[in-house]
């Protein structure tokens, strides 16, 4: 059995608590634009998208806006590989 996967994209760690607070984060800034018919909102998302999808990841608003609220809660760390979240954000910006 394999007990570990290696993806191509990075071999970086993330906290999956922490990704899953930026995902809840992306869908609620997507209603807020749907809802006020505001672009702000998704220009927005696509510069965080931007900064996570490159090696500026430590810049993004809505990580550290995520990691603080891991870190308020004391949720306990879930550590995955980055991969799959660098390439979703990657996909996110297009």
């Amino acid at each position: 059995m394999k007990l570990y996967a290696l993806c191509p994209v990075s071999d970086k760690r993330i906290n999956e608590r922490v990704a899953r607070i930026n995902g809840a984060f992306t869908v609620l800034l997507l209603l807020l634009s749907a809802l006020t018919q505001s672009i702000i909102p998704v220009i927005f998302l696509a510069i965080d998208f931007l900064l996570r999808a490159s090696d500026y990841s430590r810049y993004s608003l809505l990580g550290i806006s995520s990691k603080g609220i891991v870190r308020y809660f004391g949720l306990n760390e879930n550590i995955i590989n980055a991969g799959p979240k660098i390439f979703a954000a990657r996909l996110g910006l297009y």
